[in-house]
């Protein structure tokens, strides 16, 4: 875990570098297992040619950004990654261009591109692989057992990947698998497991834990919620009963989309209340309320459907070599002294790098899921 030093960054064009005033520099990059990175750049540069060249032939070049930490040792630098200018501002000053551009990583073309692929007794991985080959793109995926048929007929080539998700089981019968783009060019199709994954590094609120590779922080803010694992085909549930009222059938639907969670704890240090209990607000698609049986019956249906989701959130010195689908241990204390419930291994999720001509700041989103 690198974290100790002066940061530094680095950008290419079509493997050119291109002169950046590093204290001009504002960086904000965010990265998720549930989506592409982001974005949002801002600085003085010296050349006009190049920035000329990225607004001109923004589809045809190859754009790379790194960042790192200047050490007594020497440079340490994170991976490349590959980003997308979606949109460009440029000011032309006498000395130089100012800059401020936004945008997603290179995994966009898989989310622009349909190849139109006609799979036959071939497993979901090597569906994945093949999709990635056609993009040009490296892979990380874990092989599944089962061989389907699959058209992919015009949807485009990350739509498809999402399609496959449900279906895709390991050689144990493991699922859950997620599709993520790594670095803007690494195309991620694996369950979430804690296990293989790379351990980033070990985080404490316990000063008396400092040492070699552990870093203690002064605050974490911990958030538990109640959620229902939904697919495409069972992303519901429905009850049917009798409105005696209307004299009709009366039809409840208890939906992603119309349950309210119920955010349980967003706090610093405390554990979770013992007494706290889980209450989801659901509104009828009737025009009157349905009779009550029929909504609790869905509600219940639906609450033994869901999981809980813990999630922790640390900023932090920067940490230039983390990413998501890494792993972190955490070793939390409670306000006596005790072992926290936060305290274990969680998977990062989300990983966002903010640099200010202040301070730069590295900010971490875990999570862990229990079913029950």
């Amino acid at each position: 875990m690198q974290r100790d030093g002066a940061f530094i960054f680095e950008m290419q064009v079509d493997g050119k570098l291109v002169p950046i005033q590093q204290e001009t520099l504002t960086l904000l990059y965010s990265e998720s297992v549930y989506g592409l990175a982001v974005y949002e750049l801002s600085c003085l540069s010296s050349e006009f040619a190049t920035w000329d060249k990225i607004v001109t032939q923004n589809d045809r070049i190859n754009i790379r950004l790194r960042w790192g930490l200047e050490k007594t040792s020497g440079r340490v630098w994170s991976n490349w990654r590959s980003i997308v200018a979606e949109n460009i501002k440029l000011t032309y000053l006498l000395s130089g261009v100012k800059v401020e551009a936004s945008g997603t990583c290179g995994g966009m073309k898989v989310m622009d591109i349909c190849h139109k692929n006609v799979f036959c007794r071939r497993t979901i991985s090597s569906m994945v692989r093949e999709i990635a080959r056609q993009n040009g793109m490296k892979v990380d995926v874990v092989d599944t057992k089962d061989q389907y048929d699959f058209y992919q007929c015009t949807m485009k080539d990350g739509h498809f990947l999402y399609k496959l998700v449900p279906h895709a089981v390991d050689q144990t019968g493991v699922g859950g698998y997620r599709f993520f783009v790594r670095n803007g060019d690494t195309l991620v199709f694996r369950p979430p497991g804690l296990a293989s994954a790379k351990l980033l590094g070990v985080f404490t609120n316990d000063p008396r834990q400092e040492g070699p590779g552990v870093v203690v922080v002064d605050q974490f803010t911990a958030e538990i919620r109640r959620v229902f694992q939904a697919d495409e085909d069972h992303g519901s549930v429905e009850v049917r009963g009798f409105n005696p009222l209307r004299k009709q059938s009366a039809v409840f639907n208890a939906r992603e989309d119309t349950v309210q969670y119920e955010r349980l704890a967003r706090n610093s240090y405390l554990p979770l209340p013992t007494t706290s209990s889980i209450r989801l607000s659901v509104q009828p698609d009737l025009g009157q309320s349905s009779p009550g049986n029929v909504r609790e019956e869905a509600t219940s249906r639906w609450s033994r459907n869901a999981q809980s989701l813990f999630r922790l959130y640390l900023r932090v010195p920067p940490i230039i070599d983390a990413e998501v689908g890494q792993v972190m241990k955490m070793i939390s204390l409670d306000d006596r002294g005790r072992p926290h419930w936060t305290s274990g291994t969680w998977g990062i999720y989300e990983v966002v790098q903010e640099v200010r001509p202040n301070g730069t700041t590295s900010f971490l989103g875990m999570e862990r899921r229990n079913w029950t």
